[in-house]
């Protein structure tokens, strides 16, 4: 559903989806950083997102975007997780899917304004962005769990003309603590990605 209210100023979009896979391929890694393709699992995703924009007042922009993922096994078989060397689809088809976050928000909000006797345009924005906690591997080592975690960012442009953007720009403001993959290995977890607190300068130009 697409809509808009208050004279154009109010949008609104909802989506909804219902997804439904069969033989799913998923890639299990050992303490020896082995991987297993396992082709042996039908899974469905559903969920809803939402949409809202609000020309709040000139020059003033609000966004805000939520979503919602309800992802699960409706069978799982081959997959050995107490370690006796027998497969159990009854706990396997409960595992959470790897990477796939149950809710995700955004907020953002954009300002542009000129500045008496400085030529040119300005932007300022700020945006701050939800995820709920998600796990990196396929069968939910505890180790491997990502706590949810939300990133604030901000940037301030400067427009002289058409083609030249310069931008100040911060971004993790907050100093959030995550990573984006853990690892298993002969020593305990690795864990990589993730960005801390970052300031910078760049200058776009258009040809």
């Amino acid at each position: 559903m697409k809509s808009e209210f208050l004279d154009r100023r109010l949008r609104l979009n909802l989506a909804a989806f219902y997804t439904d896979f069969t033989d799913v391929q998923a890639t299990l890694i050992g303490p020896d950083t082995a991987q297993t393709i396992l082709n042996a699992a039908d899974a469905t995703i559903q969920g809803f997102e939402a949409e809202l924009t609000w020309l709040a007042a000139p020059g003033l922009t609000i966004d805000l975007l939520y979503g919602y993922t309800d992802a699960s096994y409706s069978r799982f078989n081959g997959l050995d997780l107490t370690g006796d060397g027998v497969a159990d689809p009854s706990l396997a088809k409960r595992l959470d899917f790897p990477r796939v976050p149950e809710t995700t928000f955004t907020g953002i909000a954009s300002y542009d304004f000129n500045l008496q006797n400085i030529r040119g345009d300005f932007n300022a924005r700020l945006q701050y962005a939800w995820r709920d906690s998600i796990f990196t591997d396929l069968v939910n080592t505890p180790q491997t769990k990502v706590p949810s975690y939300g990133l604030l960012d901000a940037s301030l442009d400067y427009a002289p003309n058409e083609r030249m953007t310069f931008r100040l720009f911060g971004t993790n403001l907050t100093e959030e603590k995550m990573w984006e993959i853990s690892i298993p290995s002969p020593f305990g977890f690795v864990v990589n990605g993730g960005i801390g607190r970052t300031y910078g300068l760049e200058v776009l130009f258009k040809l």
